[in-house]
């Protein structure tokens, strides 16, 4: 080998302590069955019957591997061997040299006068003489024959064998994460868990069976990604609770909007840890997103569009300035009066005898109209849904953002870019100490020819989930999770 794994030129795969030479799937040497059949009816002819019997029953059933089996076997033939003897039981039970030509002989006539054994005698006396061992040992040659089908299928994910092996596998997962989850020890841990261990390398994330993110982590960006099927919605949503139980604020954007069980399950996570929450749901309820300064309302409104010109950004800012500014007017309370307000004459008159801004207003009085358009175009487009709202983050504890499915994709764009961009411009709480208990959850992916339902595709769909967290470092219970009763455990996801 030349290097830790790479073979030498020539000489093709050579197998290393850690890589052993993989092996080609075969059929079991057909020999070796003969041998089988032959040794199972010497020993006794019920055997042969249990051991075809016993090889249905094993490759049927779908809770046990072979090896239990193969114990149980062992363990019964023990006893036996420890309860008549070693010699009794083998004169007993070897059928061919102690037994069958006495059973012939008698059968044919050939012994005492008068005497006569009939097959259905034969029968009766083999199974009550032979059946002690003779079900042991063909359920042991069973469990083997598997053992050895097994074996020679050689790992290959097409191979019968091979498959319910994994099936057992994930079965037997299922069973330990279910004890788990219906015992849990998370009072034992240094903050509530995630989730349970399945599979990974993340040691520093486990304590015990349970995923904790470490303390030096916690408050850090956090990438949700997988495969369909991982748990990657599940996550988010145990992310929900969690924040609810510590008492955090959480925002939850879902950029794609197109599985109706999401934002009823995320709601109920999040009431299951904080059941007095305060809940805001966009577009569903109408957000106000005219609080703030005016350049903030301005900053947000400017995300509305993207522009090719710089010159034409300047003149949607310069525009909307005008607008929200307005001398001797009430701050805008929606978009019918932001619309009025955005006109070259409407301006003219607000901002008469202010020679400065009238100045402005006649610099842009050409191209105003189209950035009016823009914005009359997406205000309809939305069907008030930023208008007269009652509610925004800061009323809130939980917030749930999901894109209208009913726009073109643009629109739908812009008006997630506006609701995230009054996320960023919302001032956190005054009180420092509540200061870091903001959380958002974002879940996003391209569109996907198949669509999308929980939880998200990756990488067949390029889907991914992202998920920022303020944690807390303290410690506290959790014994109940998303969409559960109170008192179960959270389902676990993988991790």
């Amino acid at each position: 080998m030349n290097g830790f794994n790479r073979p030498a030129p020539g000489h093709g795969w050579q197998a290393t302590p850690g890589q052993p030479a993989p092996r080609a799937a075969r059929q079991p040497a057909a020999n070796g069955l003969l041998l089988v059949m032959v040794l199972l009816v010497w020993f006794s002819p019920l055997s042969i019957a249990v051991w075809l019997l016993g090889q249905a029953v094993i490759l049927l059933q779908r809770r046990w591997h072979w090896w239990r089996f193969t114990l149980a076997s062992l363990v019964a033939i023990a006893v036996v061997l420890a309860v008549t003897g070693p010699q009794e039981a083998l004169r007993r039970h070897i059928l061919v040299p102690q037994h069958f030509w006495q059973y012939l002989a008698l059968h044919f006539g050939y012994g005492p006068p008068g005497t006569r054994i009939t097959v259905g005698q034969f029968l009766w006396d083999l199974i009550t003489t032979q059946i002690w061992l003779a079900i042991p040992v063909g359920l042991l040659a069973a469990s083997l024959s598997v053992w050895n089908a097994e074996r020679a299928a050689g790992g290959a994910e097409w191979s019968p064998f091979v498959r319910r092996r994994q099936r057992i596998d994930q079965r037997a997962r299922d069973r330990r994460t279910t004890r788990l989850l219906t015992r849990p020890r998370d009072h034992k841990l240094t903050a509530p868990a995630l989730g349970i261990a399945l599979d990974g390398d993340l040691a520093s994330w486990r304590q015990d069976r349970y995923v904790v993110p470490p303390a030096k982590l916690r408050g850090k960006a956090m990438a949700v990604v997988g495969a369909p099927g991982a748990g990657k919605t599940v996550t988010l949503l145990r992310l929900a609770y969690l924040a609810g139980l510590l008492g955090r604020k959480v925002c939850f954007a879902d950029c794609k909007g197109t599985d109706p069980t999401l934002v009823p399950s995320l709601i109920a996570a999040y009431r299951l840890g904080n059941p007095q929450t305060r809940i805001g749901s966009w577009p569903q309820s109408a957000m106000d997103m005219w609080r703030g300064t005016p350049a903030q309302v301005q900053s947000r409104l400017l995300a509305v569009e993207q522009f090719t010109e710089p010159f034409y950004q300047r003149v949607a800012s310069a525009g909307l300035r005008l607008a929200l500014t307005a001398p001797d007017m009430p701050p805008v309370d929606g978009s019918d009066e932001l619309l009025r307000r955005l006109d070259v004459d409407e301006l003219s008159v607000l901002w008469e005898g202010r020679p400065l801004q009238l100045k402005d207003i006649e610099a842009i009085a050409d191209h105003l109209p189209g950035a009016r358009l823009r914005y009359a175009d997406f205000f309809a487009a939305l069907g008030g849904a930023f208008d007269r709202g009652t509610w925004s983050y800061e009323d809130v504890d939980l917030a749930v953002l999901t894109v209208p499915t009913l726009l073109s994709k643009s629109e739908a764009d812009a008006a997630m870019r506006v609701v995230l961009e009054d996320y960023a411009t919302t001032p956190p709480a005054a009180n420092p100490a509540t200061a870091k208990t903001r959380s958002s959850c974002s879940m996003s992916s391209p569109p996907s020819p198949r669509g999308w339902t929980r939880p998200s595709t990756w990488p067949s769909a390029c889907a991914t989930s992202a998920s920022r967290s303020s944690w807390s470092p303290r410690a506290s219970r959790a014994s109940v999770t998303t969409a559960r009763p109170r008192g179960c455990w959270p389902a676990a996801p993988a991790g």
